[in-house]
């Protein structure tokens, strides 16, 4: 990878800083980036997932409903 792309993992995933080049470039060639508009849904509740996500900007507010009550807590807030 060049330095730029190892920066980019850096950048947004700081906790992978100490990862040696070959682990960063193997991030780099799984990862995929997906923007999501303000309330737009991402996933339900309960259904496989096989990806890590990482908010880089934003927040994400989990919304859970149970015995009719609904409890919406937040994930992550970060803004760039």
């Amino acid at each position: 990878t060049t330095v730029e792309q190892a920066d980019v993992v850096t950048q947004l995933m700081p906790w992978a800083a100490h990862l040696g080049e070959d682990c960063k470039e193997e991030l780099l060639k799984i990862m995929e980036h997906s923007l999501y508009n303000h309330n737009e849904h991402i996933i339900d509740q309960g259904k496989p997932l096989c990806a890590l996500g990482i908010i880089s900007r934003g927040t994400v507010k989990m919304i859970d409903i149970k015995a009719g009550q609904k409890i919406t807590r937040t994930l992550g807030q970060l803004m760039a």
